[in-house]
């Protein structure tokens, strides 16, 4: 993983994304990097990432109530797919 963060414009432009989960984003496109040079894919060849609430609260420096309304948010506009207990594409 990188010392930055990337984040697309679109996201940083999309107004009805909180801040947290714009973050989050970042976070979890740096770590799907990461899944793809581990090996960590599916039997399609698609790379998934791990996020707990928790860790994502640790991360975000937030409650796990905020969280997961982060991960929501971005579930909601299908930027994240969850795929298991907290598994997402």
């Amino acid at each position: 993983m990188t010392n930055f963060l990337k984040l697309h414009k679109e996201i940083l432009d999309n107004n009805k994304l909180c801040s947290r989960a714009k973050i989050l984003f970042a976070m979890l496109q740096s770590r799907r990097s990461l899944s793809l040079s581990h090996g960590y894919v599916d039997s399609a060849g698609e790379p998934y990432v791990f996020c707990s609430p928790e860790s994502a609260a640790i991360s975000l420096n937030c409650s796990r109530k905020t969280a997961v309304s982060a991960l929501k948010n971005l579930a909601d506009f299908q930027l994240i797919n969850k795929c298991g207990k907290n598994r997402y594409y």
